[in-house]
């Protein structure tokens, strides 16, 4: 059975995170680290146990990924956990995880699923339970990432680019209960048609559609656009952002 070691330490401007690891939590062999997850954790689960993937939901950059409580787990920490853990693939949900994802696998030779730049924390929860879904569907890290974001432009990368497969788990995919497995591909359809709505109202706003907006249509846009931003003025002064990781 293929098993995942889930970090997502809570931070108030992450409530993505929070949904990613609950989603992830459903599958069979994932180990999910409390909210409150620092360093201690890290260890005392990879003292238990070794697994086949390393997940992290968090905050991030070019120097590494933050814990809870301030703690943050820079490349030296992230390459020892990778190696003592057996570590073959590590999934970075995090903004500006290039440079990271690349000397990480200098490091340890594990396969890495990075970001590039800032991503949006719902934009990074909603691709990672489709990269969740596709590697239970296929238990293979490479196809997984080809599945969920070859075709997409999602600044996603991954590390080393030639690598054609990585299966994981003696073959076997992580959900042994088919109703389990049947949740997930149907949160993840879910997610699709949500951002294909999306699409097509982006396409509308933005002038593909041929057919002529009619002017009280514009006013009434313009009304509630302008209550929507001071709607969400007054949001960011309470500090009730959705962040970007």
């Amino acid at each position: 059975m293929l098993k995942i070691l889930l970090l997502a330490p809570f931070h108030a401007n992450l409530p993505g995170a929070q949904t990613e690891a609950h989603w992830l939590s459903k599958l069979s062999g994932v180990t999910v680290l409390p909210p409150s997850v620092t360093e201690s954790d890290i260890q005392d689960a990879l003292h238990r146990d070794t697994y086949d993937v390393l997940w992290v939901a968090s905050h991030g950059s070019e120097s590494g990924v933050l814990l809870s409580r301030g703690q943050y787990l820079d490349l030296d920490g992230l390459a020892q956990y990778v190696r003592s853990g057996g570590v073959q693939a590590v999934y970075l949900g995090t903004c500006d995880s290039e440079d990271i994802a690349l000397k990480l696998h200098d490091a340890t030779n594990a396969d890495v699923v990075a970001w590039i730049g800032q991503v949006e924390d719902g934009a990074a929860a909603r691709r990672s339970i489709l990269f969740a879904r596709e590697l239970v569907r296929h238990g293979d890290f490479r196809k997984a990432f080809d599945a969920t974001h070859g075709t997409r432009t999602d600044k996603a990368i991954y590390v080393p680019s030639h690598r054609k497969k990585l299966p994981l788990g003696a073959g076997e995919t992580p959900m042994a209960d088919e109703e389990l497995r049947e949740r997930v591909d149907d949160h993840g359809e879910r997610l699709v048609r949500v951002e294909t709505r999306t699409d097509t109202l982006r396409a509308l706003w933005f002038g593909k559609s041929q057919e002529r907006v009619p002017a009280w249509v514009i006013f009434v846009a313009a009304v509630l656009g302008f209550l929507l931003v001071m709607g969400l003025l007054m949001w960011l002064a309470t500090g009730g952002i959705n962040g970007f990781r």
